[in-house]
């Protein structure tokens, strides 16, 4: 089946760190590889959001494009650039897909699929992840700029540790530590 949908390699080392997308990128995975219907991408993509969101789906869809809109400008970037060499070189290619990033596009997306699921239990959390990934993405970009504050720093790791502890599987590493269990 795999031969037959021209899989050649699965590479799924690669995912550890987009936590945010991770749900989804296990899903077309494994879709990918059952797909005795041969459905295309985007009939997998809809599933998906469809499946997750709900009514919301359409947002969710539109919040993921976004991403990949980013990664693709953040790729092009980094392939226009010089290769990296020095550490500073490399600062600037990591940062490329947080400034390339509509954090305010992304909030809206959230919000209108918040409005479409209202009363959703589950699915209001599915969008809480998605959000904690944009707020994450946001902070990350006023850190790296040096725009936060020592303070907004503290308090955003607090936040971050907070939303970990009713959604721990959300980020892979204990990298948000409460203040008052160091």
């Amino acid at each position: 089946l795999l031969a037959e949908n021209g899989v050649f390699g699965v590479d799924y080392d690669t995912m550890s760190s987009a936590w945010a997308t991770k749900a989804f990128m296990y899903y077309i995975a494994c879709k990918a590889h059952f797909n005795p219907d041969r459905l295309d991408f985007d009939s997998l993509f809809d599933d998906y959001c469809k499946a997750g969101f709900g009514a919301g789906w359409r947002s969710v869809r539109e919040y993921f494009e976004l991403v990949e809109r980013a990664c693709d400008k953040a790729a092009r970037e980094n392939f226009a650039a010089p290769p990296t060499i020095t550490w500073d070189q490399r600062v600037a290619a990591s940062n490329r897909l947080p400034n390339a990033t509509d954090y305010d596009a992304l909030d809206r997306c959230l919000a209108a699929a918040r409005s479409a699921t209202a009363g959703d239990a589950a699915i209001a959390a599915r969008i809480d992840r998605l959000q904690f990934a944009a707020d994450l993405g946001r902070f990350t970009r006023k850190k790296i700029s040096g725009k936060a504050a020592k303070e907004e720093v503290a308090a955003a790791m607090e936040r971050f540790a907070e939303y970990l502890e009713k959604d721990p599987s959300a980020y892979p590493a204990d990298s948000f530590k409460k203040a008052d269990s160091k």
